[in-house]
């Protein structure tokens, strides 16, 4: 009896787990990630076709309470401001707000609970916010030499939960975006 609870109770709690966690490829070694938009790990064929679409033209804003909001699948170019200016929501995982480089704010959500690409255009840093936390990215792939989607983050992310990213550390001052779902 007990053998077969312990047994019931096993399954029942890896399929109460996410789904999720085995869809995202090993991490990949920096020195892997240093070649054009055709060497990327991740399948981003949807990402490359939507990046070809018309952008959104918005600005970043310098603080939270003004954040546009960007939305899902579709691409944006997002003005961005000097760092120096922008008063972030929380400070970011890594702050790159050396003289000459722009960071800014927008705001999201997403229609569902899973797992959400945030693709960029250049070399910034980003981070995802929710309430009063940063969310922990589950995995990143980036080509360094690829001149349209330079990195791809995902990032597990609950529906009904205001969402703001952050950008800093941009080398221009506005940067191509895009957050699609993980479809892998």
């Amino acid at each position: 009896m007990t053998c077969r609870f312990l047994t019931a109770a096993s399954l029942a709690l890896l399929f109460a787990l996410p789904a999720v966690a085995a869809d995202v490829p090993p991490q990949r070694a920096f020195e892997q990630m240093r070649g054009t938009c055709s060497d990327f790990q991740w399948n981003l064929a949807r990402e490359f076709s939507l990046w070809t679409s018309a952008p959104l033209a918005i600005t970043g804003a310098t603080r939270a309470a003004d954040a546009p909001v960007v939305l899902l699948e579709r691409r944006h170019d997002v003005a961005l401001a000097p760092t120096a200016g922008v008063i972030f929501a929380q400070p970011p995982q890594q702050l790159r707000g050396e003289p000459g480089r722009y960071s800014g704010i927008v705001r999201f959500s997403v229609p569902a609970d899973g797992r959400y690409r945030v693709s960029a255009g250049n070399s910034l840093w980003y981070d995802v916010v929710a309430g009063d936390r940063l969310v922990e990215s589950a995995a990143f792939e980036m080509q360094t030499r690829c001149d349209t989607i330079f990195k791809s983050v995902v990032f597990d992310l609950k529906a009904g939960t205001p969402l703001l990213l952050q950008f800093n550390g941009s080398p221009t001052d506005s940067v191509g975006l895009l957050i699609t779902p993980w479809n892998e």
